[in-house]
């Protein structure tokens, strides 16, 4: 048996300074790991095949970025040091549309977790939508939960004119 040298990746940089990390091996991916205390431990992985980064030794993403951990500190903190009295950090969730139409989810925060019988279960969400496209119309924000969460069970809407709707049968007032 031989040995063969293949190039597997390479780093350069251009003219300008940009530098430019390249895999050259087909689905293959770009795996990074430090060592703590003798043990070599995966923190962060790039997979082009499925099109997913993956922070935390997650190996099989499901979403674009996927962060795990496996404690109960803050999962993602997005922190300003700016000192002025300008909004930061924000955190925006844009549904760039090309054709904008009535009735569009415009993005949901998820709250999912997992039952007793090992199962992943959307227990709650805020959903964003377009009522009416027209420029100067509702835009309400929708509390959901339980089954059918995106609507189907909304328990509270609250609408840009200051219009609050609960949908509450058993409505208790502290």
């Amino acid at each position: 048996s031989s040995d063969n040298y293949v190039e597997a990746m390479s780093i350069v940089s251009d003219a300008d300074g940009d530098v430019t990390i390249e895999n050259f091996k087909d689905d293959k991916d770009v795996i990074f790991k430090v060592s703590d205390g003798g043990v070599s431990t995966e923190v962060m992985r790039f997979d082009a095949s499925n099109g997913v980064v993956c922070i935390g030794g997650e190996t099989n993403g499901e979403a674009t970025l996927h962060i795990r951990n496996a404690h109960t500190s803050h999962g993602l903190i997005v922190e300003s040091t700016e000192a002025s009295a300008s909004s930061a950090p924000d955190i925006t969730l844009y549904r760039n549309s090309a054709s904008p139409a009535d009735g569009d989810d415009i993005a949901t925060l998820l709250f999912r977790g997992r039952n007793d019988n090992s199962q992943s279960v959307d227990y709650a969400s805020i959903l964003a939508e377009i009522d009416d496209a027209s420029d100067t119309t509702d835009y309400p924000l929708l509390f959901n939960q339980g089954a059918g969460l995106l609507g189907a069970n909304t328990m509270m809407k609250l609408a840009n004119d200051g219009d609050l709707t609960i949908n509450a049968p058993k409505l208790h007032v502290v």
